[in-house]
């Protein structure tokens, strides 16, 4: 219930969180930056999911929720998704990456040139699951910042 997107060192999420699937309960962020210059993204329809394969990803021997998209994004261009299991698939090569119930939005808009952040921007303006603010990081910065509009 989110979009996530990959392109070209960037990974921009939506922010819209849900209490499970049904009803909106504020923001949170989606993606992040690890010391390792690793770029992660995850959504999940299990609150407090995300988080948990977020954790999962520094330990793997933590369970994982029942519902998450993973896309992991390393400083090298190797992308890795998974969904709904701890077996990553990747390292995987496209020009852009897309996740979550907005990512075939965030797909044409990236096929048509857009940026990961506008790419995301499509998304919310046409998938009821993906809201404003988008969250962007970067492999070569360490600090997340927000994109209002």
């Amino acid at each position: 219930m989110t979009t996530i997107a990959y392109r070209d060192g960037v990974m921009a999420g939506d922010s819209r969180a849900y209490s499970g699937n049904r009803a909106p309960i504020g923001n949170k962020v989606k993606v992040e930056r690890l010391r390792d210059g690793t770029l992660l993204g995850v959504s999940s329809t299990v609150p407090g999911g995300a988080e948990t394969v977020r954790r999962w990803w520094d330990d793997r021997e933590l369970d994982l929720p029942s519902s998450f998209s993973l896309l992991a994004a390393k400083p090298n261009g190797d992308v890795y998704y998974a969904s709904d299991t701890p077996h990553l698939s990747g390292p995987l090569r496209a020009p852009f990456f897309a996740i979550g119930s907005g990512n075939e939005l965030a797909l044409g808009a990236m096929e048509m040139g857009a940026a990961a952040v506008e790419a995301v921007r499509a998304a919310a303006k046409h998938d009821p699951w993906t809201g404003l603010p988008i969250y962007a990081v970067r492999h070569d910065a360490a600090a997340r910042w927000r994109v209002d509009r």
